[in-house]
């Protein structure tokens, strides 16, 4: 079942809007969620017109929930959007109270795509909501993506940012201070993507800091026709024991 919703938002002091698929008979006892985050120019409707992620959890006990990201990177701006608290606060409480669903840790994933796997990893370094998160040809290293950015990006990307990243908006610094955290992570891109260094070096980080994950390389580029099949890869990753 395909579900548009609106929601009000105080953190982003606007109305926003959500594509979720559910189960047309959820089996609370078992049920997961997936929050799945698009990547810069796109909105909530992305992952349901270019994928196949309908078909793909059509026999799973999975909620997937898409919210628009507003080309925020999903991190909270000092003079704009609180969109992290969104994502990671005030989102997965509506959920919870729309759909009276009290779903479990080990049971709650998040994954993206470019902009949106630096959001998932943001979210799942950064909180305790997460069990799995995956990132798909990840804008993973933020300082290196500012100094490549055209310069119609560079001003937004100073809003967001402003003119010294927060640490807590690096996900390199953030992989530092991760201690025996129960965390399991899915990275991949293409082998022919721009971000790959990002996600090259985004790896050897996690090895060094003995996080759980996996990594591929796999043909392609910044494409949906990659990350199709890497969402598909993903929900096995999600769902396997």
């Amino acid at each position: 079942m395909l579900i548009h919703q609106k929601v009000s938002s105080k953190h982003l002091e606007l109305e926003t809007d959500l594509y979720i698929i559910r189960p047309e008979v959820v089996k609370e006892e078992e049920v997961s969620i997936l929050y799945l985050l698009h990547g810069y120019w796109g909105d909530y409707s992305n992952w349901i017109r270019y994928t196949r992620i309908e078909k793909y959890v059509a026999d799973k006990n999975m909620i997937v929930v898409m919210p628009s990201g507003l080309n925020m990177f999903y991190v909270d701006a000092d003079s704009w959007y609180s969109y992290f608290k969104y994502l990671t606060e005030e989102l997965p409480a509506i959920i919870k109270e729309t759909y009276r669903l009290n779903i479990e840790r080990e049971n709650t994933f998040i994954a993206g795509l470019s902009m949106g796997g630096y959001g998932a990893m943001r979210a799942i370094l950064s909180t305790d909501i997460y069990s799995k998160g995956a990132s798909f040809s990840g804008a993973l290293d933020v300082f290196k993506l500012q100094s490549s950015v055209y310069d119609k990006r560079k001003g937004p990307f100073k809003t967001l940012f402003s003119d010294k990243f927060k640490k807590e908006d690096d996900l390199y610094h953030l992989l530092t201070l991760q201690k025996d955290k129960d965390i399991s992570l899915y990275v991949s891109c293409g082998t022919e993507d721009v971000l790959l260094p990002h996600n090259r070096g985004f790896h050897e980080l996690l090895k060094q800091k003995k996080i759980k994950h996996v990594y591929y390389e796999k043909p392609g580029n910044h494409t949906w026709d990659f990350w199709d099949q890497e969402i598909k890869e993903a929900l096995k990753f999600f769902l396997e024991k």
